[in-house]
């Protein structure tokens, strides 16, 4: 038994650790009918070592990263579906450590999935994790299991109701305290991306983080847990304060151009004006040079700080020259909304810069329009000093169709 645990141990090393994909797909190749037919708690690990591995090799080479490799994608493509059954089909042999780790791999996978098809399948494969999970006696998952399976369902937005449920239960029988603010991070935030937020659960965390010393928090989980109570209802004004204190004296330059813009718009969310951490936020962002950014984050950055009137010139500048010196089209129609609408409230939209984005939102398909970019079209054409016929009637034609189709 012994000889077999360390062999499995070395296996999942070596399928972890090697560099060269094409030896990784040789060892399954050599151990697949033992690991794909058989029950063998033993073999479990391997098969989720293997999943996990393949399915990232996938992702990297759907983003282009692994395409002059000489890997045959379709042996990877079979192996990763074969395997994903195989875990399916196993789950009530899984000890508990394993169905966490199993689950985290399946819904890392559904986050790189295209197309509709492989979606369903992998979801199918998730809930039946969620019947065996729930199955199980909760008193044997570790803290950290707990976290790592939330943490799972909410990366694959997968709303396992049921399982949400208990497992809050059984979080708020043993106590926050128990949790590290790691684990306590990864719980909130996958409640609110699943939208079952819960007052109770939320009012307790926050009392416990806020007894907790926040110079402990790293960044992320700062930036994690100011996302999360910005999206759930209820106040939390007391937790924004101590944790903008914190930022603040922490010092700005200790995250990310992405983070930051995360912070802002969490404050935003929340309808907090806060300008001693904007203004702050601002010149940080402005000192680094060309920000790293993608259009979603300068987005974020641009609509935070209209929404709370902070019109920093200097910031919507930068903002407005980098729209109208890049590729507008790498922006979805709704960012582009909000940039327009952000550089119109603040007053710094230029006229070229304006019939930019409103020749790209023209071309967009107004019926895939969310209705807060609508609202904020109707907002831009009410107040932007260059007129738009063209955009406003489009706009009042969709906002006519969805009027007729609601009665």
């Amino acid at each position: 038994m012994l000889r077999g645990i360390l062999y499995q141990n070395m296996t999942v090393f070596k399928i972890r650790n090697e560099t060269d994909m094409n030896q990784v797909i040789e060892l399954y190749e050599g151990l697949k009918d033992s690991i794909l037919n058989t029950d063998n708690i033993l073999t479990i690990a391997t098969q989720v070592a293997l999943f996990d591995r393949f399915s990232h090799y996938e992702a990297r080479h759907v983003k282009g990263n692994g395409k002059n490799e000489a890997v045959d994608l379709n042996r990877v493509q079979e192996a990763t579906e074969s395997l994903l059954k195989a875990l399916k089909w196993n789950c009530s042999r899984f000890e508990d450590s394993q169905l966490s780790s199993a689950v985290l791999a399946i819904a890392s996978h559904r986050d790189k999935v295209k197309s509709h098809e492989e979606h369903s399948k992998v979801t199918r494969a998730m809930l039946r994790f969620d019947e065996e999970i729930r199955s199980r006696d909760f008193k044997e998952f570790t803290n950290g299991d707990i976290a790592v399976i939330i943490r799972a369902y909410g990366k694959a937005n997968v709303r396992a109701f049921r399982l949400f449920k208990v497992l809050r239960t059984e979080i708020m029988a043993r106590g926050l305290v128990r949790f590290t603010v790691e684990d306590i991070s990864k719980i909130l935030w996958s409640y609110t991306q699943v939208k079952q937020i819960s007052a109770s659960l939320f009012a307790g965390i926050k009392k416990e983080l806020l007894s907790r010393d926040v110079r402990d928090f790293s960044e992320k989980v700062l930036v994690t847990i100011l996302w999360s109570y910005a999206m759930a209802q209820g106040n939390a004004n007391d937790l924004f304060r101590r944790f903008k204190h914190e930022i603040m004296q922490r010092g700005l330059s200790h995250f990310s151009e992405r983070q930051l813009a995360q912070i802002v718009s969490s404050y935003a969310e929340k309808n907090r004006h806060a300008p001693d951490l904007f203004e702050g936020v601002a010149y940080d962002l402005l000192s680094r040079g060309e920000l790293n950014l993608d259009s979603r984050g300068l987005t974020m950055v641009a609509r935070s700080f209209a929404k709370t009137k902070n019109f920093v010139p200097d910031l919507f500048s930068y903002i407005g020259d980098r729209a109208m010196n890049s590729n507008v089209s790498v922006h979805r129609p709704w960012e582009v909304v909000e940039l327009l609408w952000a550089l119109t409230e603040a007053g710094f939209l230029q006229e070229e810069l304006h019939h930019k984005l409103k020749d790209h939102i023209l071309c967009s398909d107004f019926t895939r329009m969310p209705d807060s970019a609508l609202l904020l079209l109707v907002a831009v054409l009410e107040s932007s000093h260059f007129k738009a016929p063209d955009l406003a009637a489009a706009t009042e034609a969709e906002l006519v169709r969805r009027s007729e189709a609601k009665s």
